[in-house]
């Protein structure tokens, strides 16, 4: 599978090459890609989501290249099209790129980093799902983080001010 972002360079999306990791093409796809896709009552983008996953990570404490980690958690779904498989080399090569690929290895880490991203998700259901996030905590038996009582501490942005704000936030790291 061939897969095009807009800096034009041509993909081949099984095939995870670092070469082809581009900051722009990441915030630009995670900008227009909404979470919970479909089913969110409105628009509310994975590169917001990213910004708000990594600013929480840095509240719990995390700091320098974990922070990135925290940022590009779900970078690798630009390239890999939903194929579990794929993403997690994406993911690889997306981390050798921004210089966290030894934290991927780091079981405690990456915990933390799950386990904030999840009670985000849970905080983002609970505006964005019509029943307010309720089955996605009791599956996942996590609690909301807090910034709020009810969802993203920030409205929801634009697909153009979102990618600004996941690229400004990588460069800030």
């Amino acid at each position: 599978m061939l897969v095009m972002p807009r800096s034009g360079l041509v993909l081949d999306g099984a095939t995870p090459s670092s070469d082809g990791v581009r900051l722009e093409d990441i915030a630009c796809g995670l900008s227009t890609a909404p979470l919970f896709g479909p089913q969110a009552v409105f628009f509310y983008s994975l590169a917001q989501h990213a910004v708000d996953v990594m600013r929480a990570a840095q509240a719990a404490g995390v700091d320098g290249r974990a922070l990135s980690a925290a940022l590009h958690r779900n970078s690798a779904t630009v390239y890999a099209f939903g194929h579990p498989e794929r993403e997690a080399m994406w993911s690889h090569a997306i981390a050798d790129v921004f210089g966290y690929k030894d934290i991927l290895d780091s079981a405690s880490l990456t915990g933390q980093l799950d386990t904030v991203e999840a009670a985000m998700r849970i905080d983002a259901a609970a505006v964005l799902l019509v029943d307010g996030g309720r089955t996605l905590a009791e599956e996942s038996g996590l609690a909301p983080v807090g910034l709020t009582a009810r969802g993203p501490k920030r409205r929801p942005v634009s697909p153009s001010e979102a990618e600004r704000a996941f690229i400004q936030a990588d460069t800030q790291l």
